[in-house]
């Protein structure tokens, strides 16, 4: 996934959630700045798309973050901390 695509993606999926799901909650997973100093990106997407994946949930950006809109009902918090964490432990950035 390029990175065009990747916000595409993020781009549709906030209005899917402003439209649709205005109920769900957000958590802020990271600040969207560390995907600028990944080099791992597509990991990362394919990563943070994955976890949408049979879950009432969307990777959204909101107040400088890349975070999740989720049902409160389907998502655990202690899920998306996990989820968190993992994706975290995954970015590798350049050392200058």
């Amino acid at each position: 996934m390029t990175p065009e695509d990747f916000l595409l993606r993020i781009e549709a999926n906030e209005r899917q959630v402003c439209d649709v799901h205005g109920d769900y909650r957000l958590f802020a997973l990271f600040p969207f700045f560390f995907l600028v100093h990944a080099v791992n990106r597509e990991e990362v997407f394919d990563r943070l798309f994955g976890f949408e994946s049979g879950r009432e949930c969307f990777i959204v950006r909101f107040e400088g973050c890349i975070g999740a809109a989720f049902s409160e009902e389907q998502t655990q918090l202690s899920d998306l901390t996990l989820f968190a964490m993992d994706v975290l432990g995954c970015i590798r950035v350049t050392r200058s």
